[in-house]
């Protein structure tokens, strides 16, 4: 029986969970996730989570935020002039959305605060510095 290494492309169903048990994401009723062990598709603690293991394996791991998605950074908060934004509606603080950084790259934001013409955007990960439980079941290493 194969064991998953770097490299390898896999097939499994997961289900993710926050500390107080809030499922966030999960493939279960769903087509499986297949991925490549270390392409970088998914948070690093996923794929760590992954080595080893072999087709009918069932894991829970324990993912602290670093390995998740991230510490939450203070740095990542900035204000922008709100006419260098395209958005559709009105710009509401809780609102999340897509936004532009430099040409072709853009981030997911949510606005904090609109203030005349300035716009406060998190770009954060919505679940940065937050610890995960992943629950993941191996169907298949390929």
């Amino acid at each position: 029986m194969r064991h998953a290494r770097a490299g390898d492309r896999v097939r499994v169903h997961y289900t993710g969970r926050l500390s107080d048990g809030t499922v966030f994401d999960s493939s279960v009723n769903r087509k499986p996730l297949e991925l490549v062990v270390g392409d970088g598709n998914v948070i690093p603690g996923f794929e760590k989570a992954l080595v080893g293991l072999a087709p009918g394996s069932f894991v829970i791991e324990n993912i602290p935020a670093q390995q998740a998605f991230g510490i939450y950074n203070h740095d990542l908060i900035v204000s922008v002039d709100k006419r260098h934004i395209a958005v559709k509606g009105a710009l509401e603080v809780g609102k999340r959305m897509s936004v532009e950084i430099e040409p072709g790259c853009e981030v997911q934001a949510k606005v904090v605060a609109v203030q005349g013409l300035t716009v406060t955007l998190d770009t954060n990960h919505p679940l940065a510095g937050e610890d995960v439980t992943l629950e993941i079941e191996v169907l298949e290493v390929l």
